[in-house]
């Protein structure tokens, strides 16, 4: 599955607002404070991961993670 085909399916769950992909693949590849990006994007939370195939083998990582300072 493409990321674009994740965003889009994950654009469809109800009470989940998705960052448009221009926005955030600036952030693509780099080493990111969760809080920063959060406040940058104005969100609560950020789904972090990668998505890489090996052969026949698909290797998913995600991460919820709370972008709100306490």
């Amino acid at each position: 599955m493409r990321n674009e085909s994740l965003i889009s399916s994950l654009s469809r769950l109800p009470n989940l607002g998705v960052i448009a992909c221009n926005t955030v693949f600036r952030y693509k590849g780099k080493t990111v404070d969760p809080q920063l990006v959060g406040r940058e994007l104005h969100v609560q939370a950020l789904l972090m991961g990668s998505v890489n195939q090996r052969g026949e083998t698909l290797r998913v990582v995600a991460e919820l993670v709370d972008a709100e300072l306490r």
